[in-house]
């Protein structure tokens, strides 16, 4: 391109070219900042309408997933078609805003990679951002098709998906290889390629390649250096989750790969709640039971005849293996499947997602109550005296109360509140300090002895916490404390349950805190 301007676009600088077309730097004349992209039709030859349309098409629903890159406008003229798009933030590594020196440089996740891995509190959110958009795609019948770290951009600080101009339609009936070679599955790669002509294919290719785009973000390494690991990495549980979820992904045979969306989900989902609670020995046992279970998909279809010969002497053992399997792996009710509601703590600015059947008692209900057993003795008759000391205590300490049920002999409950805090930071604390703190401030709050079962570090919202399982004795129910440090401040969510109940509400408590916002 020869002129500073083009179609009415000043042209600000080239951010680079690909066998598709040239991205530009360009603003309109109201100095809007956008990325252009042309796309010469010579380039494409007789294929250039097909992906015009396939532009097209992608714009529409860009509109609805904002965890795409969004496109502004759609053109052509007798030479090329050309579309601009949302502009990346500026890479770190130039300084602050872009100029007409040529020296932006686009933030993609290449060129945060060139300082190594990604830190482990942005892992997940970078790639789960990335699989969003992923699963717009593929929910909208189309394919990527180039899914690498240059093509991951950064707009206002979120991962979005880029260079939209290799994405099909599944409607479409091209077989050629598109892509880059590291992030192509090695058997397409090929003649004898395993399903070549599959539309569908196209699609768990793209899951291939967002394994590869795990393993550069964790690890730090190109992709060609799959399956190795830096001598030198410090493997530690929770960057083993991410390590494990890429050999899943790209695993060498193409059966025994995570190879649907709903599945990478299910594994993305599990991964944020062993990051936020820690891995339990169920985690780790449905973890095995997956793996097996992709294996025996994936065996050889002789396997079967032996099978048919020899059914009686499979046939017990396999009962017994697949009833365990089922149930470690059968899912439970999602928390965002159940009938729920948004509980919004109007005084500390957060919000959670709970079920729609509990009940809330917030600080200005608990205030109309108090008046109202003040200056009423009437409404003071229709309160019981415990009820009336537990909401006078907890609007003293600012804390609401959620309730679970409505047994009378005791009602499971949750209870929130924020409070100043001095106490240094806890994730420094040794496991004995931990403990040694924990009990005394439990043992502070009750005038029973506390039975503390479990304490976990927890890491929510990349805020650092602390998870208590316990009980008073002697035992008659269970409670779960989570402390989480904000700021100057902890915010303190115990659940308190019947011992019989507590196993079911501990599932929710945790469906719960992982739904935890806090307003900006």
């Amino acid at each position: 391109m020869q002129s500073d301007e083009f179609h009415g676009l000043r042209i600000v600088c080239r951010c680079g070219a690909g066998g598709f077309g040239e991205v530009f730097f360009c603003e309109d004349i109201s100095g809007k900042k956008m990325a252009l992209k042309v796309v010469p039709k010579s380039a494409l030859g007789e294929a250039w309408e097909r992906e015009l349309r396939g532009v097209i098409n992608y714009r529409k629903i860009t509109e609805d997933h904002p965890e795409l890159l969004q496109i502004f406008h759609v053109q052509e003229d007798p030479d090329s078609f050309f579309y601009t798009m949302e502009a990346a933030d500026l890479a770190a590594s130039v300084g602050d805003g872009a100029s007409a020196d040529s020296s932006y440089l686009p933030d993609t996740l290449a060129q945060r990679l060139q300082s190594g891995a990604l830190p482990l509190a942005e892992l997940f959110p970078v790639l789960y951002g990335v699989f969003s958009g992923i699963k717009a795609i593929h929910s909208a019948g189309f394919t990527h098709r180039d899914i690498k770290p240059d093509n991951i951009l950064f707009v206002k600080g979120a991962p979005k998906l880029a260079d939209i101009g290799l994405v099909s339609s599944l409607s479409a009936t091209v077989t050629q290889l598109a892509g880059t070679l590291e992030f192509i599955p090695p058997e397409e790669r090929s003649a004898d390629s395993l399903d070549s002509s599959d539309r569908r294919a196209r699609q768990r290719n793209d899951l291939y390649a967002f394994g590869k785009v795990v393993y550069c973000a964790a690890t730090g390494c190109s992709p060609h250096e799959f399956p190795s690991l830096p001598k030198d990495i410090s493997l530690t549980p929770q960057l083993k989750y991410f390590v494990q979820l890429a050999f899943q992904l790209c695993c060498k045979d193409p059966l025994r790969r995570i190879n649907s969306i709903a599945e990478l989900e299910n594994e993305l989902l599990s991964i944020q709640h062993k990051l936020q609670f820690g891995e339990s020995w169920r985690d780790r046992w449905a973890y095995r039971l997956r793996n097996i279970w992709r294996y025996l998909k994936s065996l050889p279809r002789n396997s079967w005849r032996f099978l048919k010969n020899y059914w009686l002497i499979v046939l017990s053992p396999s009962l017994v293996i697949g009833g365990t399997a089922w149930w470690m792996l059968k899912p439970e009710k999602p928390f965002a499947d159940m009938p729920s509601k948004i509980y919004k703590n109007e005084l500390h600015k957060f919000s959670m997602t709970i079920p729609a059947l509990w009940e809330v008692t917030t600080l200005d209900t608990m205030g109309k109550v108090l008046e109202a057993v003040q200056v009423d003795e009437s409404a003071r008759k229709k309160i019981s005296p415990e009820l009336l000391a537990v909401i006078t205590k907890s609007f003293a300490q600012k804390r609401e109360i959620i309730t679970c049920d409505s047994v009378v002999e005791f009602a499971d409950n949750i209870s929130l509140g924020m409070h100043p805090y001095d106490g240094g930071n806890i994730t420094k604390l040794s496991d004995d300090e931990l403990r040694w703190m924990v009990k005394s401030v439990i043992g502070r709050a009750g005038s029973q002895q506390a039975e503390i079962f479990k304490i976990r570090r927890v890491n929510i919202l990349k805020l650092p916490g602390v998870m208590i399982e316990y009980r008073f004795l002697p035992p008659k129910t269970k409670s779960c404390q989570l402390w989480l440090i904000k700021d100057k401040e902890i915010l303190i969510i115990k659940m308190s349950a019947k011992e019989r109940t507590y196993e079911e509400r501990i599932k929710e408590f945790e469906a719960m805190i992982s739904t935890l916002k806090f307003e900006k």
